[in-house]
């Protein structure tokens, strides 16, 4: 007790430093830490403090604390930092709707994890790899990438065969084989919903990686006329979302779980009004799931292009008029934004959806 603290010149004492110099994850605390003349604690803080931008909204310095991290960790005697900083540039990519630059990162992770004995690509590299295929349109490439990226470790280890469906669901949107498409959704939330990880407490339903696959499911369903197979999906995220915009903070996890993600819920009600005679409330929810930057690495589904052409082509002086309303509004407001428009929404007139038994409603 009474030595000195251990120069952080390993690893392990770096992250130590880290995590007791800032235990509660503070961004203004961190970002000093960022520019600490001690390598190892500037990588590991750069890398956290990428999450934390994200987060936050702020995919522009999420960025530049990544590209940070792998300048820190490029040249020094750790490959398997490395590995995690090309990993999470190329996450942030994938999520930016940016495969070409994902796949960059990408391919020098492989190349490290190849290097380190390859260790049943527990980073998803391989997976990866496939979703940045599929959004710069090479359908041949993310099916030999999904081919492979496919071993009993990786299968074993959480939620890869949900993500592997989810990825095999968008090959065949993209190839036209729609029903099979769309029951690969099915399949890839129903498999994720049942999941969990051992020792991670998280409030059921509110689970991150659940409520982005059942967004992305719903998105889908609606743009092929078939939301009543996913009803229960959409009531889920219609209950759940005023309470994470209420809630900034409600889930904890390094996985992004911001606005990014609440993002995407936006974009699926969206979607869901345009398709069940709320144009105008649709095409408001659009305009503001881009603004909070929503999640786009499985695509065709979340292409940005895609969802601006279904709002422009529904409603394109509504859709106009909510860009320009939001252009400008910093992550609080535009969560007030949000949930004014929710609100209006619920004390709407519900009609029930197209081809639904029961009371599924919008």
């Amino acid at each position: 007790r009474k030595l000195p603290p251990a120069p952080p010149d390993t690893l392990i004492r770096a992250m130590d430093t880290v995590l007791r110099a800032v235990p509660e994850m503070d961004l203004a605390q961190l970002t000093e830490l960022c520019d600490s003349a001690e390598p190892l604690v500037a990588g590991i803080s750069n890398g956290i403090a990428s999450y934390i931008w994200e987060r936050a909204g702020d995919p522009d310095n999420a960025l530049k604390s990544a590209e940070q991290m792998l300048a820190i960790f490029e040249h020094r005697e750790y490959p398997w930092t490395r590995l995690l900083a090309d990993s999470r540039l190329a996450e942030l990519h994938l999520y930016a709707g940016r495969g070409a630059e994902a796949l960059h990162h990408l391919r020098s992770a492989a190349q490290l994890q190849e290097d380190l004995g390859d260790w049943s690509d527990i980073v998803g590299v391989r997976g990866a790899m496939a979703l940045a295929s599929l959004q710069i349109g090479d359908l041949d490439q993310a099916e030999h990438w999904l081919a492979v990226s496919t071993s009993p470790a990786s299968q074993e280890s959480f939620g890869n065969q949900s993500f592997a469906l989810a990825a095999r669901a968008e090959l065949h949107l993209a190839r036209g084989n729609i029903d099979t498409g769309l029951q690969l959704w099915r399949d890839a939330v129903n498999l994720i919903s049942a999941e969990r990880i051992p020792g991670l407490q998280t409030e059921p339903g509110l689970e991150p990686w659940v409520l982005e696959l059942k967004s992305v499911a719903v998105i889908a369903h609606a743009r092929h006329g078939h939301l009543d197979r996913v009803a229960d999906f959409l009531h889920d995220l219609t209950t759940t979302l005023p309470a994470l915009l209420m809630n900034p903070h409600e889930i904890q996890s390094a996985y992004t779980t911001g606005l990014p993600l609440r993002g995407a819920i936006l974009l699926a009600l969206g979607m869901a009004n345009l398709h069940t005679g709320h144009p105008r409330t649709g095409t408001t929810l659009i305009a503001l799931a881009h603004r909070f930057g929503y999640m786009r690495q499985f695509q065709p589904t979340m292409s940005t292009t895609q969802a601006c052409t279904d709002a422009e082509q529904t409603d394109p002086v509504a859709y106009a008029e909510a860009v320009s309303a939001y252009a400008d509004l910093n992550p609080d407001e535009l969560r007030a934004a949000a949930l004014a428009v929710l609100d209006s929404v619920q004390n709407a007139p519900k009609r029930a959806l197209p081809g639904a038994s029961g009371s599924g409603l919008v």
